[in-house]
Formats: structure tokens, C-alpha cells, sequence
């Protein structure tokens, strides 16, 4: 870590000898490229000033040849108000900013910078009028806290970018929240409040050339006096700074202020992201929060800038307090965002949503017909369309809410004639789960002797944040499974005994269909029923997205003929064959993709068509990366067949993953077939083939091959080679 001492044309400013010499000994005669601008008001003391530099490279892992931009020793502090008669764009401060990736703002305990003229200049510059070297400026925020470094960042850092990606998707987030729950939140509020007209200066002739060279006059015209009353026009190019640095620290610290329940500071944050009508971009992070509630996603959905264009990023997974009554009025706000061309939404873990809210915002998709980008991750979502939910019940209620859905107590009504009319299926399973933190309480196998008694001695009471201590939750629904495909059961969750059931109660449930959402029971669609090789109940236990929720998805596909890069993770949801293959269909007509990332992962209802219609899609196409996720569907030889001959037609891939783990349809003939394809990509580099737990493998071949293209189609036709080792 090192302060920029030297000027940025690498010429050392001329100094009384002694200084030159200290200055020599850390700037060794030799520009220095800055890295990070550092903007504060010297309110603090230097010592807390550099705790916060040492707590920042540290926790950014800087290397010791990065360097800050400290404007009090890379500039002539008496000749400021000089170097500000010339165009701003050609300061010292200016140029520095040109060549950093981010800007450090360190704040003293009263928040002095957001009343200062300068400091509000520096980051009005940096934050809205330049371009980093990376794409984005960063902003990172400062303070001292107990004799601590505290720091808000933006984004991740390495060490919670290798959690997220190497430990659990998710888990840097959690790091990233737990780091910054110790930052006094409370001095950002000073940022909604910010005036640069209002703010002071040590000079008063700064002030005055800062504020016209805003408003857009001359450098002969600096240091004219600022006209009374303000015109219009210099009005809202003073407002227009103020409202743009408001909804910065707004999104800033809005994280922050729903982990430390500071929700009287939402409307204000709110306010002032919404009141910013030049802001292209928002992106938010609320992942696994407990707090962050469907009034605060309320909140935020409504006060969305109306002129979004570039970027809307909204990671939400695992957010449990979060339910279609505030989801579908995002949808709303995203249907209205009629010019942005990258979305991405995270609701991994949502478990309250259910398939309408889904719905709606591939829905409000449609009229996004700029888009570039499109990242839309589903997985994990648990709640079965038309199933029974009910959060925060005292168990009395919870009692009475089980006897009103089984119609009785006693035996489960209608299981004898449900199990009559299944006749494939002798076995039933009710999964029981807190909506407040997604753990599962119960997930056993019933019988049909299984009594409401048996399973209320299962549920526990739920005391977390979210829910509330001595409060109970049950979100369950009642799944057919062939008997051949019936669970194990977790040896820590064993079968319920069946308890005694008296004659009246055997009465009572003759002719009483099994109802947990109040409607009769009925056959799936053709195309919902359960594929040829099964996965496995227990995962087509844990659906969501029914089968007709991704033909709004499918109609705003049709609508993005821009589109360059798709990620869609659909795992665990339950689509129909068809709809899948709809899907895939749609690829076809997106010209410009180059980068696709499409996870089928444990949908068992996928099967051949749709990986034929992939590959029929993919040939020709100018991908240069791709990710491919099949495992735990119902693909065959046949289905590998169809995907590899557009597979085979990719000449522009660079990287890809295929991932066929599970799918027991597979033979060492698929395992040719998708090396002779990958064999004919002139200029793939990375390669990753997931064939683990394909029954009909044999073990040396159902495994992960992963690295250099060469390596991995070497294993591969080795392996087909010797079918039988």
C-alpha cells in the first residue's frame, strides 16, 4: 500500500530538499499509477485516517505496489483554487480519477465529506461522469469504529468471492453481511441529505468555481458570481448532482439498513433512488436475509428509476420472508423498464413464492425487447403449485388449519382411494418445512394408516428472526410415487408408526378424497407424469415451477432477438416434456448468443425432445461459452445423439460444461457420440463432462472429467474404447 506522493506525469514536484528526500524514498523517482482515489475532509485524525487505508488494503487483499491517490500529498495544497481555473477535466484530481478503479471515502464520526463542497465534487466526477478502466467505478466507504477499521464495499471481496464460488453459492454473500454488520450505518444518513449548493469550503472561491464549472460555464467564467435567484437550468444541474449522489450511498447502505432493522431510514433511501431519474443501473444484494420482507421488496420495487437501462441486478436467494404479494409487484416494475438490456434476478430459495409471481415476471419479460443479458436462477424453489401453506401459527391454529384440510381427524381421509386409484403407488410422502429458514422439520413416508396425531408429535416449534420464538410453520403437499421409486428415509427422520384408528373414524374417511389444497385430487397431464428413469422421489418431492410457467418465458425469449447471454437454472422444477422443449426451440432464434447457460438439473420430466431441439437450436450458433446441465433428467442415447449433432457445428466454443450426472438412460454409447463432437471444436480450450451415478455405465466410466480439452477427449475415447473396463 503505498500514497501517491508523485505527480502523474512522473516528474518529481520541486520541494525544499529535505521533503524531496522523504518523498523520493516512496515514490524511488517514478510515476505511480494510482488505483484507489481516496476522498475525505482531514476531520479525522491521521492515525484513524490510515487505520482505515491498512483496513482497506487488507481486506481487499491489495498487493504492496497498489496505490491511493491522497490529494493532501500528490498536490500542492496552497495552489488548489489555481489548478481549478482550468477545466476540471484537466485537474490533477481529475486525471488521477481517470487512471483508478475506484474511489475510497473516508468518513470522520460526523460524516463530514457529505458536507463538503470538495469532497461532494470528487465523487459527483467520479462516480457519474467517468468510466473505470474495469467498466464501473467502485465505491468503497470508511470509518473508525472502537479503534477498528470499518468498511462497506462494493461487491465482494476475494475472500468471499472464493466462499461464493468454491464453498456454496451463497456463501459469500453471508460472509460479505457478517464483515459488514459492525459498520455504524447510521452515518450514511447524512448522504440522503446531501446539498452541494449547502456545502462549504475552506475557501469560499472554491466553492464558487466548483459550483459553476457544474453548472456548466467557461473556465473564463469561474470565478463569476453565482446569480440571484438561480435560473432554472443552474438549478437542476445542482439538483441533478445531489439526487445522483443521494441514490449512490442509498443503494450503498440499503443493505445494511434491513440486517440492522433501521427500517425508518427505508423511505428516505427509497425516496432518493427513486428521485434519481438519470440512473442507469441498480444492483442489490439482500441474500439471506431474514429481515428483508415483502414490505421492503415493496418498497424497493416502487422505487425503481423509471430510465433503468443499462443494468438491474437483484440477488434475493434465500430470502424466505419474501412471498408473491411483493414479487408480483416487482414483476409490475420490471414490465416497465421497457429500454434494459441486462436483468438479473436471483430467487434461489424463495421458498414462499409460488407459480404465480413466476409467471408474472416472465410475463412483464416480454417487453424487454433491448435485452442483452438475461441471468434467472429458480432453483430451490420448494412450494408446490395449489399446495397448503400457512406461516406463523400458534399451534392451536396450526391443529385446527390440519383438521379443516384433512376434513377429519383420525385417518388421513380419501388414502385408501387414492391408493385405489394409484394403483402403482402404495406409498405417499409429506415433506414439512419452515418457511422462515427453509430446514426441514419432517420429511418421512406416510401410510395410510398415518393419523393428523402422528404428524403433529413431528413438528417442531420454529425460533428464528424471521418466524418468531413459539411459533409453528408447515408447508407440505402429498406426492404419488410408484412403489418401486419409493425414498430411503434419512435414518435421523425414520418412518411414522401408524397409530390405532377407531371405527368411526375408518367410517368417516370411507369416500373422503385426499385434499390438502381443497380441491380434489386429479391426474397430471400426459406430459407431466413421471419419465421413464426416475430420479428418485424424494427430489420430485422438492418441485416448483409447474408446467405451464415457462410459455411466458418461452414468448419473452421470442422477443429478445439481441440477446447475447442467457443463464437460466431451472433446477428441480417441474416442466412437462414439452414445455422444455418449447424452451429449447426458442434458442434457435436467438442470433447473437454467445454465451449460454441452461440447467435442467434434477427435472425429471426432460427427456429427449428437448435435447434434441437444443442441439437442433445450437448448430451454427456463435457461442464461445457454455454450460449444459442435464443431470437427473430423463435423457437417453438417443437424446445425446440429437444434442451432439449441434454440438459438433459450435467452431467459435472456447469453454464448455456438460453435466449428465444421474441419467440412468445413458449408455457408453452416449460417452462416443459426445467425444466425437467435442473432438471436431477447433478452438475449445476448457472442457468439463459430468457422467457420475448413469446406471447403465459402468463405474469407471460414470465419473467427472474436467481440464484441457485434450485431456478430457483423451479419457473420453478411452474410454469408449474399452466399453467394458
Amino acid at each position: 500500500m503505498k500514497a501517491l506522493t508523485s505527480s502523474l506525469t512522473g516528474k518529481a514536484p520541486q520541494l525544499d530538499e529535505p521533503i524531496a528526500e522523504k518523498i523520493s524514498l516512496i515514490a524511488a523517482n517514478k510515476a505511480q499509477k494510482p488505483h484507489w482515489f481516496v476522498s475525505h475532509a482531514w476531520q479525522e485524525p491521521v492515525q484513524d485516517f490510515l487505520t482505515c487505508l491498512r483496513g482497506h488494503a487488507t481486506v481487499r487483499q491489495l498487493e504492496e505496489e497498489v496505490a491511493y491517490w491522497v490529494c493532501a500529498y500528490a498536490n500542492n495544497q496552497h495552489e488548489l483554487g489555481n489548478d481549478l481555473r482550468f477545466n476540471p477535466r484537466e485537474t490533477s484530481f481529475f486525471r488521477a480519477m481517470q487512471l483508478c478503479g475506484g474511489v475510497l471515502l473516508v468518513l470522520d464520526p460526523l460524516a463530514t465529506p457529505f458536507a463538503r463542497v470538495w469532497c461532494c465534487f470528487e465523487l459527483a466526477m467520479a462516480l457519474t461522469d467517468l468510466v473505470a478502466p474495469q467498466g464501473r467505478f467502485l465505491l468503497d466507504i470508511a470509518t473508525v469504529s472502537q479503534g477498528a477499521a470499518e468498511l462497506l464495499t462494493d461487491g465482494m471481496v476475494p475472500s468471499e468471492l472464493k466462499n461464493e464460488h468454491c464453498v456454496c453459492a451463497g456463501a459469500g454473500g453471508k460472509a460479505k453481511a457478517k464483515r459488514e454488520e459492525t459498520f455504524p450505518i447510521e452515518l450514511i444518513q447524512r448522504a440522503l441529505e446531501i446539498d452541494i449548493v449547502a456545502a462549504s469550503a475552506s475557501r469560499e472561491v472554491d466553492k464558487l468555481r466548483i459550483l459553476n464549472s457544474i453548472g456548466g460555464l467557461p473556465e473564463e467564467e469561474l470565478d463569476t458570481n453565482l446569480p440571484e435567484p438561480l435560473p432554472e437550468e443552474r438549478k437542476e444541474s445542482y439538483e441533478r448532482v445531489n439526487r445522483s449522489l443521494r441514490s449512490i450511498f442509498a443503494l450503498a447502505s440499503l443493505s445494511q439498513v434491513v440486517s440492522k432493522d433501521l427500517k425508518r431510514l427505508m423511505p428516505a433511501i427509497c425516496q432518493a433512488l427513486q428521485e434519481d431519474s438519470s440512473r442507469r443501473s441498480v444492483h442489490l444484494s439482500f441474500a439471506n436475509s431474514l429481515k428483508f420482507k415483502d414490505p421492503d421488496l415493496l418498497r424497493v420495487a416502487r422505487a425503481l428509476p423509471p430510465n433503468l437501462t443499462d443494468l438491474l441486478r437483484l440477488d434475493l436467494r434465500s430470502c424466505h420472508g419474501l412471498s408473491d404479494a411483493s414479487v408480483l409487484d416487482l414483476a409490475g416494475a420490471i414490465g416497465r423498464l421497457g429500454r434494459l438490456r441486462a436483468l438479473f434476478l436471483d430467487f434461489y430459495m424463495c421458498v414462499r413464492l409460488t407459480d404465480a409471481s413466476v409467471h408474472e415476471i416472465f410475463t412483464a419479460m416480454q417487453g424487454l425487447q433491448e435485452m442483452r443479458e438475461l441471468d434467472i436462477n429458480l432453483r430451490g424453489l420448494i412450494k408446490v403449485p395449489g399446495g397448503f401453506a400457512k406461516k406463523g401459527t400458534a399451534r392451536e391454529e396450526l391443529i385446527e388449519t390440519l383438521m379443516a384440510s384433512f376434513g377429519k381427524l383420525g385417518k388421513l381421509p380419501g388414502a385408501s382411494r387414492l391408493s385405489a386409484k394409484a394403483t402403482s403407488a402404495d406409498r405417499y410422502e409429506l415433506s414439512v418445512e419452515t418457511v422462515g429458514n427453509g430446514s426441514c422439520l419432517m420429511y418421512r413416508a406416510i401410510t395410510a394408516e398415518t393419523t393428523v396425531a402422528d404428524i403433529l408429535r413431528a413438528v417442531q416449534p420454529v425460533a428464528d428472526d424471521h418466524m418468531g420464538a413459539g411459533r409453528y410453520a408447515l408447508d407440505f403437499a402429498v406426492h404419488v410415487m410408484p412403489k418401486e421409486d419409493a425414498p430411503s428415509l434419512p435414518p435421523t427422520m425414520p418412518t411414522i408408526p401408524p397409530a390405532p384408528v377407531s371405527d368411526s373414524a375408518k367410517d368417516q374417511a370411507e369416500g373422503e378424497d385426499l385434499d390438502l389444497a381443497g380441491n380434489a385430487p386429479s391426474d397430471p397431464p400426459s406430459d407431466c407424469r413421471p419419465p421413464k428413469y426416475p430420479t428418485g422421489a424424494s427430489k420430485q418431492s422438492r418441485m416448483f415451477v409447474s408446467c405451464s410457467v415457462l410459455a411466458p418465458l418461452t414468448a419473452a425469449l421470442r422477443r429478445m432477438p439481441s440477446l447475447r447471454k442467457l443463464h437460466l437454472n431451472l433446477t428441480q422444477t417441474r416442466q412437462s416434456a414439452k414445455a422444455a422443449e418449447q424452451l429449447t426451440q426458442t434458442l434457435e432464434q436467438l442470433a447473437q448468443l454467445q454465451i449460454l447457460k441452461l440447467y435442467f438439473t434434477d427435472c425429471p420430466l426432460v427427456d429427449d425432445a428437448a435435447a434434441n431441439s437444443l442441439g437442433k437450436s445450437l448448430s451454427g450458433k456463435a457461442l464461445r461459452e457454455s454450460i449444459l446441465c442435464f443431470s437427473g433428467t430423463a435423457i437417453t442415447d438417443a437424446g445425446m445423439a440429437g444434442l451432439c449433432q449441434g454440438l459438433r457445428r459450435l467452431g467459435e466454443m472456447q469453454r464448455a460444461t456438460l453435466r449428465f450426472r444421474g441419467c440412468h438412460g445413458l449408455t457408453v454409447a452416449s460417452l462416443q457420440e459426445l467425444g466425437e463432437a467435442m473432438s471436431a471444436l477447433p478452438l475449445l480450450q476448457k472442457l468439463v463432462v459430468e457422467t457420475g451415478k448413469c446406471r447403465q455405465l459402468p463405474r469407471s466410466h460414470a465419473r467427472r472429467y474436467a481440464g484441457t480439452c485434450e485431456k478430457v477427449l483423451s479419457g473420453l475415447t478411452l474410454l469408449a474404447d474399452h466399453p467394458h473396463n
